[in-house]
């Protein structure tokens, strides 16, 4: 079946080329507390790309939902994934670590918070669209599609993790046919497993 790492290789996929995340995309299994790192390079497999930690888009753990058995009145081929991402960088400093739109012959830097908000927010529904057109392109043979049922939000974030990171939170669901294989057991699993009998295996007693 596909799932989490397949989401990963899209995701990844599609922030390559994205021309402000440039591929900085990393999934964070402790809810973002990973941004505490010193060295960001610590929770990710590879270093950041060129050296740079921001801006990226950080992806929390999923909730995934669905008809796991495959069976019952409202049969769905799909899976809902509970997407969230983070789409950051530091208000006031650039990813290279020089004051934002700086005042005239001053390192006082001019971007704010709320130009940070901003900028985010494009970078997210941005990647909320080019998904969409690689779906709509039909590479992906109706295998995922973004739900239309719950629609996506955009939260904004201040000031966060040690660097101090501004951006966007993109919650969507996604939802994906990862396929009804039973991958866990053996194909004769039904002869197999010994089914006990139906009594009480338990009955009720008082101190004994």
């Amino acid at each position: 079946m596909i799932g989490i790492p397949y989401i990963n290789s899209l995701f990844s996929a599609i922030l390559d080329v994205s021309l402000v995340v440039g591929g900085r995309f990393y999934i964070c299994p402790k809810q973002g507390s990973e941004m505490n790192n010193a060295n960001i390079a610590e929770f990710v497999m590879n270093a950041p790309p060129n050296g740079i930690k921001w801006p990226a888009a950080l992806m929390m753990p999923p909730k995934k939902s669905g008809n796991f058995q495959f069976v019952g009145l409202e049969i769905t081929d799909y899976d809902s994934y509970t997407i969230q991402m983070m789409f950051l960088r530091p208000a006031s400093y650039t990813a290279y670590n020089q004051p934002s739109q700086p005042l005239p012959n001053t390192p006082i830097p001019t971007h704010t918070v709320v130009d940070t908000w901003h900028d985010m927010s494009r970078c997210a529904e941005d990647f909320l669209k080019a998904l969409r057109g690689i779906i709509d392109s039909g590479q992906l043979q109706g295998t995922l599609t973004i739900s239309e049922r719950l629609t996506p939000v955009i939260q904004y974030i201040t000031e966060i993790g040690n660097d101090k990171l501004s951006g966007a939170l993109l919650t969507f669901n996604l939802l994906m046919n990862g396929g009804c294989e039973l991958e866990d057991y053996p194909s004769d699993y039904l002869t197999r497993i010994t089914v006990p009998a139906l009594t009480d295996i338990h009955p009720t007693h008082v101190n004994s």
